[in-house]
């Protein structure tokens, strides 16, 4: 009798899923490497998720919703992995405050999305056991980055057009400025670095002029309508390196 009960404990421990923690992706920044994160954040004009979650536990539910959340934001944003077992201590206040909040709930993973400096929260995204209910908040989520990503191209162009007015009355140094600072608000969007490279070159530095039409190249999307002026950035670069070599 005693060997049967023995024989019966071991057939269940056998039978029974044993799980030892997981891994996030490789492209998953530990939150050691946050400002390695914000940066590549800013150079993408994406935003920047903070994934609180705990990679060491043994619950399944846990690490289908982690990896749930890394699949669903990580075409949108800079995932960031931060241990909820080391708590919320060591975390920027406005993430400890958002994880703490109401709309955060109790249990992990939970996520919480800010802009590249985090200064502003954008949103925040609860567990949910249920993966439709998961579906449909990471739906929500993207709508709002979506929206906020259209914000900075906004304001961005709005500087662009502010900018090229200056240009029109030959006031170059402002000009660069506005296009500067459409340029950090939203680092991908084209129109002023090829403004920068004309601004520049009139004023003579070559070196940034050149740095900005290079730039321009490389994100503008192809459009035929758009191949003329992409000829006439080429020339421009192929004219201002030639002068740089005789010099």
């Amino acid at each position: 009798m005693r060997k049967r009960r023995c024989l019966m404990v071991a057939m269940l421990l056998v039978s029974t899923p044993v799980y030892a923690g997981f891994n996030l992706p490789r492209e998953v920044y530990t939150f050691s490497r946050l400002k390695r994160a914000q940066a590549e954040a800013r150079q993408k004009n994406k935003a920047l998720t903070i994934l609180y979650t705990k990679t060491s536990s043994t619950c399944p539910l846990n690490k289908k919703a982690s990896l749930d959340a890394v699949h669903q934001l990580k075409s949108e944003t800079i995932i960031v992995y931060a241990d909820s077992k080391k708590g919320r201590g060591k975390l920027p206040k406005i993430v400890a405050e958002a994880l703490s909040s109401p709309k955060a709930g109790k249990y992990v993973p939970k996520v919480v999305v800010l802009d590249p400096d985090m200064t502003n929260v954008i949103c925040i995204v609860p567990y949910a056991r249920n993966e439709n209910e998961r579906k449909k908040l990471f739906q929500e989520a993207k709508k709002r980055i979506a929206e906020e990503m259209a914000k900075k191209i906004k304001e961005a162009k709005e500087l662009w057009l502010e900018g090229r007015k200056l240009m029109e009355e030959e006031n170059y140094a402002e000009a660069i400025k506005c296009f500067e600072k459409a340029k950090r608000i939203a680092p991908t969007y084209s129109p002023p670095y090829y403004r920068l490279g004309l601004c520049y070159e009139q004023m003579g530095d070559t070196a940034k002029a050149l740095e900005n039409y290079k730039k321009y190249l490389e994100l503008i999307k192809w459009k035929p309508k758009k191949e003329n002026i992409r000829k006439k950035v080429r020339e421009s670069i192929e004219r201002l390196e030639s002068s740089q070599e005789e010099l």
